[in-house]
Protein backbone atom coordinates (compact mmCIF):
# COMPACT_ATOMS: atom_id res chain seq x y z
CA UNK A 1 0.00 0.00 0.00
CA UNK A 2 1.52 3.38 -1.51
CA UNK A 3 1.55 5.81 1.65
CA UNK A 4 0.96 9.30 1.27
CA UNK A 5 2.98 11.97 2.78
CA UNK A 6 2.03 15.11 4.53
CA UNK A 7 4.85 17.28 2.24
CA UNK A 8 2.99 16.14 -0.73
CA UNK A 9 -0.37 17.08 0.64
CA UNK A 10 0.75 20.40 1.81
CA UNK A 11 1.86 21.05 -1.70
CA UNK A 12 -1.28 20.22 -3.05
CA UNK A 13 -2.80 22.52 -0.96
CA UNK A 14 -0.57 25.04 -1.67
CA UNK A 15 -0.51 24.62 -5.19
CA UNK A 16 -4.23 24.90 -5.15
CA UNK A 17 -3.84 28.57 -3.17
CA UNK A 18 -1.96 29.44 -5.76
CA UNK A 19 -4.44 29.45 -8.59
CA UNK A 20 -6.31 32.52 -10.03
CA UNK A 21 -9.47 33.26 -7.70
CA UNK A 22 -9.02 30.89 -5.29
CA UNK A 23 -8.89 32.46 -1.53
CA UNK A 24 -8.58 29.81 0.91
CA UNK A 25 -8.87 26.08 0.73
CA UNK A 26 -9.27 23.13 3.38
CA UNK A 27 -8.88 19.48 2.45
CA UNK A 28 -9.49 16.12 4.25
CA UNK A 29 -7.77 13.31 3.11
CA UNK A 30 -9.08 10.03 4.81
CA UNK A 31 -8.34 6.74 4.15
CA UNK A 32 -11.40 4.13 4.10
CA UNK A 33 -10.46 1.75 6.65
CA UNK A 34 -9.49 5.36 9.09
CA UNK A 35 -6.04 4.24 9.16
CA UNK A 36 -4.59 7.63 8.04
CA UNK A 37 -6.33 10.83 8.50
CA UNK A 38 -5.20 14.46 7.32
CA UNK A 39 -6.23 17.66 7.07
CA UNK A 40 -5.03 21.25 5.74
CA UNK A 41 -5.99 24.97 5.18
CA UNK A 42 -4.48 27.30 3.69
CA UNK A 43 -4.93 31.10 2.73
CA UNK A 44 -7.64 32.68 4.42
CA UNK A 45 -9.43 29.72 6.04
CA UNK A 46 -8.68 27.66 9.15
CA UNK A 47 -8.97 23.45 9.46
CA UNK A 48 -11.69 24.44 11.66
CA UNK A 49 -13.17 27.22 10.03
CA UNK A 50 -16.95 27.13 9.43
CA UNK A 51 -17.75 27.98 5.39
CA UNK A 52 -20.87 28.09 3.44
CA UNK A 53 -21.00 25.63 0.81
CA UNK A 54 -25.19 26.83 -0.60
CA UNK A 55 -25.97 24.33 -2.67
CA UNK A 56 -23.09 22.01 -3.00
CA UNK A 57 -24.74 20.76 0.32
CA UNK A 58 -27.24 18.47 -2.07
CA UNK A 59 -24.45 16.42 -3.00
CA UNK A 60 -23.72 15.55 0.07
CA UNK A 61 -27.10 14.94 1.70
CA UNK A 62 -27.80 12.74 -1.25
CA UNK A 63 -24.97 10.48 -1.22
CA UNK A 64 -25.97 9.94 2.06
CA UNK A 65 -29.31 8.88 1.58
CA UNK A 66 -27.98 6.64 -1.58
CA UNK A 67 -25.86 4.87 1.06
CA UNK A 68 -28.50 4.12 3.50
CA UNK A 69 -30.33 3.33 0.45
CA UNK A 70 -27.26 0.48 -0.13
CA UNK A 71 -27.87 -0.52 3.18
CA UNK A 72 -31.19 -1.25 3.26
CA UNK A 73 -31.83 1.62 6.13
CA UNK A 74 -34.35 3.80 3.63
CA UNK A 75 -35.89 3.34 0.36
CA UNK A 76 -36.68 6.02 -2.24
CA UNK A 77 -40.14 5.33 -1.90
CA UNK A 78 -40.28 6.35 1.89
CA UNK A 79 -42.89 9.01 2.88
CA UNK A 80 -40.38 11.55 5.12
CA UNK A 81 -43.38 11.97 7.56
CA UNK A 82 -42.27 8.09 8.73
CA UNK A 83 -38.59 9.71 10.06
CA UNK A 84 -39.99 13.79 10.82
CA UNK A 85 -41.45 14.80 14.17
CA UNK A 86 -45.54 15.27 13.37
CA UNK A 87 -45.05 19.04 14.18
CA UNK A 88 -41.91 19.82 11.59
CA UNK A 89 -44.80 18.02 9.13
CA UNK A 90 -48.06 19.61 9.80
CA UNK A 91 -48.32 22.66 6.98
CA UNK A 92 -44.73 22.41 5.63
CA UNK A 93 -46.45 21.54 2.23
CA UNK A 94 -49.77 23.09 1.76
CA UNK A 95 -50.93 24.50 -1.70
CA UNK A 96 -53.94 25.47 -2.66
CA UNK A 97 -55.31 24.74 0.86
CA UNK A 98 -54.69 20.81 0.36
CA UNK A 99 -52.12 19.15 2.72
CA UNK A 100 -49.35 17.31 0.95
CA UNK A 101 -47.02 17.70 3.43
CA UNK A 102 -47.81 13.66 4.18
CA UNK A 103 -47.08 12.36 0.43
CA UNK A 104 -43.63 14.15 0.34
CA UNK A 105 -40.96 11.09 -0.26
CA UNK A 106 -37.00 11.13 0.03
CA UNK A 107 -36.92 10.73 -3.90
CA UNK A 108 -38.63 14.02 -3.70
CA UNK A 109 -36.37 15.41 -1.57
CA UNK A 110 -33.27 14.39 -3.41
CA UNK A 111 -34.04 15.32 -6.69
CA UNK A 112 -35.47 18.62 -5.48
CA UNK A 113 -39.32 18.27 -6.50
CA UNK A 114 -42.06 18.91 -4.80
CA UNK A 115 -44.21 15.35 -5.57
CA UNK A 116 -46.80 17.63 -7.09
CA UNK A 117 -48.05 17.85 -10.48
CA UNK A 118 -47.87 20.99 -12.18
CA UNK A 119 -51.17 22.97 -11.92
Amino acid sequence: MMKIKEELLNQCLEEIINKKNVFSAVLRVESGDHSFSWTGAAGEMQKDSQYFIASVTKLYVTAIVMGLIEEGRLNLDDKIANYLPSEYMEGLHVLKGVEYSNEITINHLISNTSGLPES
